[in-house]
């Protein structure tokens, strides 16, 4: 991607969150790889190949991407709650999660800011 909409990574990052919400209910199977690897998922390609080349001095892109990491690193508990079948569990952990997600909603709109003043 040439450039970045940041209304789009917000779009990207909300649907893999529905998406794990979804795999919490057993409403439908998860790529494994997008959900556990912060580089897998639409956000991480994004935040690789383009955002922190691009933004990565700007203090709220270094933010970001270890918000996201830790977003990510915290997965596999819940993928291991699912799996044993311990739903209810899963659930409560990714309550506790969903505050890093929101936070990098928040992260991307001030690095959208920051660009749009400089």
């Amino acid at each position: 991607m040439a450039t970045f909409d940041f209304e789009m990574a917000k779009v990207y990052h909300r649907r893999w969150r529905l998406s794990v919400e979804e795999y919490l209910d057993g409403l439908r199977a998860f790529d494994e790889d997008e959900m556990l690897y912060c580089t897998d998922c639409e956000l991480g390609h994004w935040l690789e190949d383009y955002g922190m080349p691009t933004f990565g001095t700007l203090p709220e892109m270094q933010e970001l991407m270890q918000m996201h990491a830790e977003l990510h690193s915290r997965m596999p508990k819940i993928v291991e709650l699912v799996k044993a079948g311990h739903r209810v569990s899963a659930h409560e952990e990714w309550a506790h999660i969903v505050p890093l997600s929101e936070h990098i909603l928040i992260l991307l709109d001030t690095v959208e800011a920051r660009i749009m003043i400089s």
